[in-house]
């Protein structure tokens, strides 16, 4: 156990963020994040622990703008993924993502996930596209949501090999209504 907390503790303190990130999921524990009411997720941190084959996460948000408020949040019904398998999932129209979920399971090396969208009413999104990869496999993830853009879904796949996952994240820019 010392041995992997060092690794992620040296990992943090070569990337300058130790001090700044708190997982918030143990080895093979669920993820279970939701951000505060009128928050959209703004950033995501994860480290890949090679000991456990398992990614530890952290997540950031950041009140939405523009003096709108976010309402009916729902979580998607099913995983947006099966294990092993490529997933895209995207918010519906007009709203961002503002939670996530994931279960492991030790025997896939994987995990599925779920996600929490909130519908907003003054503003549309726009101009959406799937960013550029976030990771590499097995690398830290260390993702900041662009100013003025919105976060509306995740693309995810996975390599048997590697036993992780690459991922995408969907964003947009808005348009008031």
């Amino acid at each position: 156990m010392f041995c992997w907390r060092l690794t992620a503790s040296l990992a943090l303190l070569t990337l300058g963020l130790a001090e700044y990130v708190q997982f918030v999921n143990l080895s093979y524990g669920d993820v279970n994040f939701n951000c505060p009411k009128d928050q959209m997720l703004s950033g995501i941190f994860s480290i890949y622990n090679d000991l456990t084959l398992d990614r530890f996460w952290s997540f950031g948000c950041t009140p939405f703008p523009f003096g709108d408020k976010l309402g009916d949040c729902s979580w998607s019904v099913d995983y947006a993924n099966d294990w092993t398998e490529y997933s895209e999932y995207q918010c519906p129209l007009h709203a961002v993502l503002a939670g996530v979920h994931s279960t492991p399971n030790k025997k896939h090396g994987d995990r599925r996930m779920k996600f929490k969208c909130c519908k907003f009413s003054k503003n549309i999104l726009t101009r959406c596209q799937w960013s550029y990869d976030l990771n590499h496999y097995k690398d830290s993830l260390n993702f900041s949501l662009p100013n003025d853009t919105f976060p509306a879904g995740m693309k995810t796949d996975f390599n048997e090999d590697e036993k992780d996952r690459i991922f995408k994240i969907f964003i947009c820019s808005y348009s008031k209504l």
